[in-house]
């Protein structure tokens, strides 16, 4: 059995049943979905604190090695946020393309 909550990006979870004989019916079943965080924050410049406007971001998920999980792209402000990520350990990556200098988190 599985279930899967669209509004929260999809995220499901499943759970085992079982139906022995014809006619029979499972109540009461309870299926917990996933646990998610989320990641924000602000891509500032070196030189002055001013918001990179558009800066590339990358979220990379550790679990045994570093994997690329997902990509945004930051507002005007500099701003951005990774929504619905399951429990873990994470690293964001930056670039601002208007002028190239790179950025990670610790």
């Amino acid at each position: 059995m599985r279930a899967w909550a669209l509004t929260l990006g999809g995220w499901g979870a499943t759970t085992r049943t079982v139906i022995e004989s014809e006619g029979q019916e499972v109540t009461g079943v309870v299926i917990r979905l996933q646990d998610t965080g989320q990641i924000t924050g602000t891509v500032v410049s070196p030189v002055d604190g001013s918001p990179a406007a558009s800066a590339q971001l990358r979220l990379f998920r550790v679990v045994h090695l570093p994997e690329l999980f997902d990509a945004v792209t930051a507002d005007a402000d500099g701003r951005f946020s990774f929504d619905l990520l399951p429990l873990g350990d994470y690293f964001v990556r930056a670039l601002d393309p208007r002028t190239g200098r790179l950025g990670r988190t610790p």
